[in-house]
């Protein structure tokens, strides 16, 4: 049985990871036969999410320190907009899509920080020994379905260029696309972190669904790059997801390129794929 790729400690309400080189194997010894999706749910007005976003960003790093294919992403809901502080990384989509997610798993209602992994576990963003336990199992379990992805910017340099093509997805199944930024700092001047200076990580700053129809086509979409998107840190994240039972089938990330790197022309949509959704904030 493989080594567990991440022990999570939470105390005095800070989530920290530990991970050593005993703990961990070197991906030359032991390749990640699979991937593990992590979407967590947050907000800048709740008062007990710093501590899974901390955590969120540290699985991060830790992953990416160790080689295994850990893709992070922060969903901010919007109804923690409140008592005179917006969220401005927040969208009513995210808080739609954490819906979704509650429905399928027969949640009574809707809370934060929640983290769910691959679709198919969902936990509090400070339980950390089931998020650990089903981090461990994903990267255990082969998918062995590909995602073909390529970002470039377009001639202007203020879009992105998403290819893709997904040659042996399987039918009832879409794939998702989120474009995710670095790091951002902000100081919350209401609301129940008020005073605080909040360190937000792996924020989805756009998201948006196409319902997989031809498998062997390729497909082409523009996204508008925000202003303060910090380009460096940012990236594109695909992944597949089965739209009855919801788990995720497969996973890839693509980085941004730099402003007059990567230039090109969409290719050629055949035919457009079906969107279902479309969040950008």
């Amino acid at each position: 049985m493989q080594p567990s790729l991440l022990i999570f400690a939470i105390a005095a309400n800070l989530a920290t990871t530990i991970a050593s080189k005993a703990d961990l194997p070197e991906k030359t010894q032991t390749p990640w036969p699979g991937f593990v999706v992590i979407e967590l749910f947050t907000s800048q007005g709740c008062p007990s999410c710093p501590p899974a976003d901390r955590m969120l960003e540290q699985v991060k790093n830790k992953g990416q320190e160790k080689g295994a294919p850990i893709y992070t992403l922060a969903f901010h809901v919007d109804y923690w907009n409140r008592r005179g502080w917006h969220d401005r990384f927040s969208h009513r989509d995210y808080s739609r899509r954490q819906q979704s997610y509650s429905s399928h798993f027969s949640k009574r209602q809707i809370y934060t920080p929640q983290i769910v992994i691959n679709g198919r576990v969902e936990t509090h963003g400070a339980n950390a020994q089931k998020a650990n336990a089903s981090i461990d199992y994903f990267l255990s379990q082969p998918s062995g379905l590909k995602i073909n992805l390529d970002v470039q910017r377009d001639k202007t340099g203020n879009h992105l260029i998403v290819n893709y093509s997904t040659p042996n997805a399987p039918a009832n199944s879409v794939i998702n696309f989120a474009l995710v930024d670095g790091v951002h700092k902000t100081h919350v001047r209401h609301n129940a972190n008020r005073s605080y200076t909040l360190r937000n990580a792996n924020i989805v700053r756009a998201f948006k669904t196409f319902k997989i129809t031809k498998t062997d086509d390729e497909h082409s979409y523009r996204l508008l790059i925000p202003n303060d998107l910090i380009v460096s840190q940012a990236t594109v994240i695909a992944y597949i997801q089965d739209r009855l039972t919801m788990s995720v089938l497969s996973a890839i990330a693509a980085p941004i390129p730099a402003s007059g790197e990567g230039q090109g022309n969409p290719k050629p949509l055949s035919p457009e794929p079906p969107s279902t959704s479309n969040a950008t904030n």
